[in-house]
């Protein structure tokens, strides 16, 4: 038929993107787009709804990855408070052999739930199955997101092992696909790198800004914004 699967499920659904995707495409928009409370509280209700219509766990795991990235996204995050639901999500990505989209998507968002040694236990696997995904037009983005997720985690854990495990795969991207998203992380990481050391003396700072003010250039002030507040954060614990 000369059409890929995801198109295919398209034109199934009557040209109209399935209740799951319109789903995960809420959350991002509500989770980052600095919605209101009322807003907050209703999707969360929706999200429990469809679990208790459909007893499908892919609505359960989102209502968990939402509550916590909130929490995290506010700076307000407690892993104590969620201490059932992180036993939870362990339990359910350990116990499936082959990790699909979802799990890995899961995996990506919730990393920071996973102990250092874990995380380096399952980046091989998970890279490998990312990267498959990368190359395809519909979920280009997940791979990217990972590695970068993972460097962002490794400043916050100050762990130079696990920051170089992310940081030359996204050496590699960024050279390769001359993806101007992609180098622009992989410079500011690099060069943030002798952070994990506590060595901040060469660091260059008016270079790290210079970075970051490409995105306002683009009129990505979001993206800015948040590197901007990744960075001071980082260097203001030298």
């Amino acid at each position: 038929m000369n059409i890929k699967l995801p198109e295919f499920m398209f034109y199934l659904q009557n040209n109209k993107i399935t209740l799951k995707e319109a789903t995960a495409k809420n959350f991002v928009e509500i989770l980052y787009k600095n919605s209101t409370p009322k807003k907050i509280e209703e999707f969360r209700n929706q999200l429990l709804s469809l679990f208790k219509q459909t007893n499908d766990e892919y609505y359960f795991i989102l209502l968990i990855q939402f509550n916590m990235l909130l929490a995290k996204e506010k700076d307000v995050l407690n892993l104590e408070v969620f201490e059932k639901e992180i036993r939870y999500i362990r339990d359910r990505l350990f116990r499936i052999e082959t990790w699909g989209y979802f799990e890995l998507t899961t995996f990506n968002n919730l990393m920071f739930i996973f102990p250092t040694d874990t995380i380096k236990l399952l980046f091989k696997n998970s890279e490998k199955k990312m990267k498959l995904f990368y190359k395809n037009n519909f979920y280009p983005s997940l791979y990217t997101s990972f590695l970068i997720n993972g460097c962002y985690l490794s400043f916050e854990r100050k762990n130079l092992d696990l920051l170089s495990i992310f940081l030359a795969p996204l050496k590699r991207l960024a050279v390769k696909s001359k993806n101007v998203y992609e180098q622009i992380y992989y410079k500011i990481f690099s060069t943030l790198s002798p952070i994990c050391e506590e060595n901040v003396a060469t660091i260059d700072i008016n270079k790290i800004e210079g970075l970051i003010n490409i995105f306002y250039l683009l009129d990505n002030n979001d993206k800015a914004m948040e590197l901007k507040k990744f960075f001071h954060s980082v260097y203001a614990q030298k």
